[in-house]
């Protein structure tokens, strides 16, 4: 297990005097864990073997917390940590003329993590990975490149998309994504099948 980061610059101590920017790390996911992954770790890891028990019993936790934190508690969850409400509000002239349903924009809810989440530090590993923008430009530049090594398709009329031969519209515009994808195919196919006769020539 480790924590990906990339390289960045960022402004260090805007206002004051020496450097303006240095490089920083910043976290970068890979993947994303959703709540079905998590019900089957915790199914296998439990005495409760059926998902679709783990994620009713997730579901009424979620709500009850919803419960107290509307009603004005603070949810105390161990390890998990605590949660508490906090109010997104515009000023006021004075008391007297605070307006809730005027001032109040709205409730955010805050996270402080319990001590299994506090020490994640001592125990991370760490792995250096490219910028995501980074990786698209450089995939994109591999794309162009290896399009630009494929043969020239040949022109064709393109198809009418009005049903042909009792196919109905959707199943005309399948037709259509079938027929382009087997030309891609052969495309490559004749691509390799030339650099094959370039390779075999050179070895004789």
């Amino acid at each position: 297990m480790s924590i990906n980061y990339s390289l960045g610059f960022k402004t260090a101590n805007p206002g004051k005097k020496g450097p303006k920017r240095k490089v920083y790390a910043t976290a970068q996911y890979t993947r994303v864990c959703g709540a079905e992954a998590i019900m089957e770790y915790v199914a296998r890891h439990t005495s409760v073997q059926d998902r679709a028990e783990v994620y009713s019993v997730v579901c009424a936790v979620v709500d009850c917390m919803r419960e107290r934190l509307l009603d004005g508690d603070r949810v105390e969850l161990g390890d998990l940590g605590t949660f508490y409400c906090v109010i997104k509000s515009k000023g006021a002239e004075s008391t007297e003329s605070f307006d809730p349903g005027k001032h109040i924009r709205g409730v955010s809810v805050n996270w402080r993590p319990g001590k299994r989440f506090r020490d994640l530090g001592r125990d991370a590993k760490y792995r250096f990975v490219p910028r995501r923008a980074t990786v698209a430009e450089r995939l994109r530049r591999e794309t162009e490149y290896f399009n630009s090594q494929l043969p020239p398709k040949r022109p064709s009329r393109p198809q009418p998309l009005t049903p042909a031969a009792g196919l109905s519209p959707e199943e005309a515009r399948g037709r259509q994504v079938i027929d382009a994808a087997e030309a891609l195919l052969l495309r490559l196919a004749s691509r390799d099948e030339a650099q094959a006769s370039e390779t075999t020539g050179e070895s004789r």
